[in-house]
């Protein structure tokens, strides 16, 4: 992925089609970094695009002395780890087909137990 300066500059002028064609030409090397935080598409591809949003707002801070590539996947390293440590604590979804079984275990569970309550009640 090499970038050329005239893109650059001219994303920073928020040139449109300039922002456009950046996108297209780091899209795949930042996939592949979201990739490896999230293991869903619909995920990486929204921390990817707030990433994208962030190079973008401060890309005329960029330091002539970094080299941009590795800028932009530092920013997108750190909007990774930012969204891991925003949902760490938030419960994950369950499989559906093992939810399913585990409430109908649980169902069958509590007809067994009053089952048994009933069965002592009236003995």
């Amino acid at each position: 992925m090499k970038v050329a300066p005239r893109i650059i500059k001219a994303c920073v002028k928020n040139d449109r089609m300039a922002q456009q064609e950046l996108y297209k030409l780091v899209f795949r090397p930042l996939m592949g970094i979201c990739m490896r935080y999230k293991h869903n598409q619909e995920d990486g591809v929204a921390i990817l695009n707030d990433a994208f949003l962030k190079i973008l707002t401060n890309l005329k801070d960029l330091n002539k002395d970094v080299p941009f590539e590795a800028w932009i996947k530092r920013i997108t390293i750190n909007c990774c780890i930012n969204d891991y440590r925003k949902h760490k604590n938030k419960p994950k979804p369950q499989n559906p087909v093992r939810m399913k079984k585990y409430l109908l275990f649980l169902n069958l569970t509590v007809r067994n137990l009053n089952n048994n309550c009933f069965e002592s009640i009236s003995q």
